[in-house]
């Protein structure tokens, strides 16, 4: 039984780049060979964000500073726990 939820639970994460991320970019990095969703398209990336047109957040870390009153993010959605290796694109994190 535990096998079958195991399974379950992978087809269901391994189907959620699928249907709900897509590549974002900046205008300057779409090109014939590398597509992907630009600025005028960053309002069909992510459902999630209700279609709100927002930029992604380009953080410099050199000068990013630590904030001590910030408190620690609270993540919702996150329940389930599953084994994976994460690749990172340059974009977002991305299941193997």
């Amino acid at each position: 039984m535990r096998m079958h939820i195991l399974y379950g639970m992978f087809f269901l994460f391994s189907t959620l780049k699928t249907s709900s991320g897509a590549e974002w970019c900046y205008q300057s990095q779409v090109t014939c060979a590398k597509p992907c969703q630009g600025p005028s398209k960053w309002t069909e990336v992510a459902m999630t964000c209700g279609g709100q047109a927002q930029s992604p957040i380009n953080i410099v870390t050199k000068k990013a500073r630590t904030d001590e009153r910030l408190k620690p993010l609270h993540y919702t959605g996150y329940q389930f726990g599953f084994h994976s290796d994460i690749i990172n694109n340059g974009h977002y994190g991305k299941s193997k």
